[in-house]
C-alpha cells in the first residue's frame, strides 16, 4: 500500500474520517471487476477500468424522482410482462472493466440473467435512466460521459432527468450512437420509442403531493 495513504492516516485526529480503512483496499487503478462487486453496503459506487468513482448521495427530491419513474415503469413493464425494472444501487456492465450504476433500469425479458437470484450486477440493459444532481460535474457526467458510455454499450434508450429544468429527454440509439428523440416538460406526457404506448405525466414526474 502507498506509504503517503499510511503518513496520512496516522497523522489525522481520531476524530476525523477513517481515512485508514482505504489501507485496507487496493490502490486506484488495481481493483479487480470482482473486488469492487464484492464491496459491502449499499453505496453509490462505479467501475472504470480499476478505477472506483464514488458518486455524490442523492437527495430526498432525486430519490423521489428516481422512485416515481422506477414505480411507473415496474407498473408498466409488469402488466406486459416486458421484463424487470430495477434501481439504483446496482452495478450494470456497460463494457470491459467498466460498471455504472443508473438510477433506473429496465431489461428485458430476453435479456435477464439465468438466475437472477445468484448474480451480483446486471450485464445489460435495454433503457436507463439518470436523474441529474445539482453541479457542473454531475451534469457533465450524465449528459456527456454517460451519454458516450451507454451508447457504447448499445443500451436502446437513455432518459436523462433535468429535476432543476424539471424537463426529460429522451435519447434513442441509432447506428451506435444516441439521438435526441424528444424533450418532455410539463403540461406534456412523457412518452417512449421503446414503449411506444407508454405514457406519462411530466407534471407527475416532478411534483408531489
Amino acid at each position: 500500500m502507498s506509504t503517503t495513504l499510511e503518513s496520512i492516516a496516522r497523522a489525522v485526529p481520531d476524530r476525523q474520517p477513517a481515512w485508514g480503512i482505504a489501507l485496507l483496499f487496493p490502490d486506484q487503478g488495481t481493483w479487480s471487476e470482482d473486488e469492487y462487486l464484492d464491496l459491502p453496503g449499499n453505496h453509490l459506487i462505479e467501475f472504470n477500468e480499476g478505477h472506483l468513482e464514488v458518486l455524490p448521495t442523492p437527495t430526498p427530491y432525486h430519490q423521489m424522482i428516481a422512485f416515481h419513474l422506477h414505480h411507473t415503469l415496474h407498473d408498466y413493464v409488469k402488466a406486459r410482462q416486458l421484463g424487470a425494472v430495477f434501481s439504483a444501487p446496482l452495478p450494470v456492465r456497460v463494457g470491459p472493466a467498466k460498471y455504472r450504476e443508473p438510477d433506473v433500469v429496465f431489461v428485458s425479458t430476453s435479456q435477464l440473467p439465468a438466475d437472477i437470484r445468484r448474480v451480483k450486477q446486471l450485464d445489460r440493459a435495454d433503457l436507463v435512466v439518470e436523474v441529474v444532481s445539482d453541479g457542473a460535474e454531475n451534469r457533465t457526467r450524465d449528459f456527456v460521459e454517460k451519454r458516450a458510455v451507454y451508447a457504447q454499450a448499445g443500451i436502446a434508450e437513455y432518459w436523462i432527468v433535468e429535476p432543476n429544468s424539471a424537463e426529460v429527454s429522451v435519447l434513442v440509439l441509432k447506428h451506435g450512437q444516441y439521438e435526441l428523440g424528444a424533450v418532455y416538460r410539463r403540461g406534456e406526457s412523457l412518452g417512449s420509442v421503446l414503449f411506444p404506448d407508454f405514457e406519462m405525466s411530466v407534471d407527475a414526474v416532478f411534483t408531489f403531493e
